[in-house]
């Protein structure tokens, strides 16, 4: 049954109801963390949303068009499914390109859908209430020493900023020039400048830089641009001059950028970038599979990230540049089909802003804080089960942008294919939420596992499915299996599934450690054991776990110079082992030292690290 317009001085209710709202609802549920729980009902709803309004409004402009943007991002998505037979864990390539999948016919749903002027203006000013609320509440929560991980927002503190900043342009374009409007812009403006500065988004600054630099540039009869450069030249000269002022000063040297400026080690974000651009030169046409740059990007010049000062256990993260995470993943094809798609209607409007509405350059203004974020965090893209508001909001104003910018399609399906897409969606949406559903049981279900008894260990082998794997939890489920069943007859079964975990995550010296000291201690295999731990120290020359590893075995084979030379350090992490043995077994007796070591790995290791250069050294001294 075709569903009535519902115009209401207007607006198209049917198309808010069915377009819009899963938008608002993805963006104020995302950013107010309850995603987790909500996810079932955001997945299942979306495909249903879009039937309805496909099928019973007949109003929508289908059949399908499809301009170079939207080929372009259809291309993409091949490419990233393609992935799948070159990516070294190619459960994540299932997983994320199934996401951009849903993502992308959304998009040709609410591009297609032909919203009006005044359907467009009305979700304008739901996105500048959204706003409003979601700043104060920020910045009230900021104000009161909240972490914002902690807080009802329950995000981290880049995510929820640069949320908040890619709605600010659409209370900044489609409001008008009444006083009450500027007054409320200017003061939105310094509360979301405060909250970026305070959350240490450096990415946001400079979007909210660039989106300014834009609404003054159309606003030229107003504000001149030799004028607006004056003020803000004399702007940065009084906040200069005002830095001298001692309660000032300390403000600046107290706020969380200047503290995390200088603590930080922000050399990190230039070696992620730099691995990424060895990965690009491996494999500069197909990448390492989308979703697997983590895997692959630390197998080599790991020792100079700052947490490779953890010689206790091995700690990644995320990429922090999405462009070069994509050239590192998808190779040259990749990104630039990203680019295509997301910064070329950008630089359009740009240069021929005239000739677009207020809401264009709104949606413009969001899609500049999602490419500008994007050189600084990786969070601003599609993670692990939700989708990223920043992300999503930008997938909504490129549909709006594209629906002014394509005026020329190349591509028209008939009206009776107009079922396939939303076929398309219900597939898509649906395996998105049941892998993400599948994948978080089963890894539930192993994390409650404690017992190495065979019953256990079989049922973890049966429900084994290598490629329903979305996790970066330690203990993955193949080296779960290995783990329980290390102290059982079955050696080969053992093997089996270490050496598996390890082709997934070839680079992780946390399973290379592990599987290399039950090789040596519990399967009787030294040769083998001593490749994966020198595999191990390659990758992290100062992991203790392994040095002690590899010193017992030289140990026992009474080579006491290697053994030695494997518990020798550089003078900084003598220092630290120093103090942590002091801090961690003064004044404690033999067994009790022994006791204590047991608590944890990196105690154990530091306690076997004593005993084994106070054995060596004996030894020493008696060949001597």
């Amino acid at each position: 049954m075709e569903i009535s317009k519902n115009w209401i001085n207007g607006v198209d209710i049917s198309a808010l109801i069915f377009l819009f709202i899963p938008v608002l609802f993805f963006g104020s549920v995302l950013t107010f963390g309850l995603a987790k729980d909500l996810n079932p009902i955001v997945f299942i709803s979306l495909p249903a949303l879009l039937i309805a309004y496909i099928l019973g409004n007949r109003q929508a402009s289908f059949p399908l068009k499809l301009s170079s943007r939207e080929l372009g991002f259809l291309a993409l998505l091949v490419w990233m499914f393609l992935s799948f037979f070159w990516a070294t864990d190619p459960s994540k390539v299932l997983y994320l390109a199934l996401g951009y999948s849903c993502l992308y016919i959304y998009m040709l749903a609410v591009k297609n859908a032909d919203l009006s002027p005044a359907t467009l203006q009305f979700i304008s000013r739901i996105f500048c209430i959204l706003f409003i609320v979601l700043l104060f509440t920020t910045f009230f929560i900021i104000i009161n020493k909240i972490p914002l991980n902690s807080s009802l927002l329950g995000a981290h503190r880049n995510k929820v900023s640069a949320s908040v900043l890619s709605l600010f342009p659409f209370l900044l374009f489609t409001l008008g020039d009444q006083k009450f409007f500027k007054a409320l812009k200017l003061i939105t403006g310094i509360v979301l400048f405060f909250i970026l500065l305070n959350t240490n988004c450096r990415g946001g600054i400079l979007a909210l830089i660039a989106i300014l630099m834009f609404y003054f540039s159309m606003q030229s009869d107003q504000f001149p641009m030799k004028k607006v450069l004056m003020t803000s030249s004399l702007l940065v000269v009084i906040a200069f001059l005002l830095a001298f002022i001692p309660s000032v000063k300390e403000f600046i040297t107290s706020s969380r950028i200047y503290v995390e400026f200088f603590d930080a080690n922000e050399f990190d974000r230039l070696y992620m970038v730099r691995n990424s651009i060895w990965l690009f030169l491996e494999n500069p046409f197909s990448g390492v599979g989308l979703g697997n740059w983590r895997l692959e990007a630390y197998a080599n010049g790991f020792a100079d990230f700052s947490y490779a000062s953890e010689i206790f256990s091995f700690r990644t993260l995320s990429n922090h540049n999405i462009y070069t995470e994509l050239l590192g993943e998808l190779g040259f094809p990749g990104l630039f089909l990203f680019l295509f798609i997301f910064l070329w209607p950008v630089i359009h409007v740009l240069r021929n802003h005239q000739t677009y509405t207020k809401v264009a350059h709104a949606c413009c203004g969001s899609i500049i804080t999602f490419l500008i974020s994007s050189f600084f965090y990786s969070s601003a893209f599609l993670k692990s089960g939700s989708f990223s508001p920043l992300f999503l909001l930008a997938v909504f104003s490129l549909a709006i942008l594209i629906s002014e910018t394509s005026k020329n399609h190349i591509v028209q399906l008939p009206s009776k294919y107009t079922i396939t897409p939303v076929l398309l969606t219900l597939l898509s949406c649906l395996s998105f939420f049941c892998f993400e559903l599948f994948s978080e049981h089963k890894i539930e279900e192993y994390k409650g596992i404690r017992s190495d008894s065979e019953l256990y260990i079989d049922r973890m082998v049966r429900l084994y499915t290598p490629l329903l794997k979305t996790d970066f939890n330690f203990y993955s489920i193949p080296q779960m299996i290995g783990y329980h069943s290390r102290g059982t007859p079955n050696h080969s079964r053992t093997e089996r599934y270490y050496e598996e975990s390890i082709s997934f995550r070839p680079y992780d010296v946390n399973i290379l450690y592990e599987y290399a000291n039950n090789l040596y201690t519990r399967l009787n295999n030294p040769d083998k054991a001593l490749t994966f731990a020198r595999r191990t120290l390659k990758i992290h020359p100062n992991h203790l776990p392994t040095r002690v590893l590899l010193a017992q075995m030289a140990l026992d084979k009474n080579q006491l110079e290697d053994a030695m030379s494997f518990l020798t350090f550089p003078d900084e992490i003598e220092n630290k082992l120093t103090k942590m043995k002091n801090r961690s077994f003064s004044n404690l007796s033999g067994p009790e030292m022994n006791l204590k070591a047991k608590e944890s790995l990196s105690l154990k290791a530091l306690y076997e690290t004593q005993i084994l250069k106070a054995e060596i050294d004996s030894l020493l001294s008696i060949t001597k």
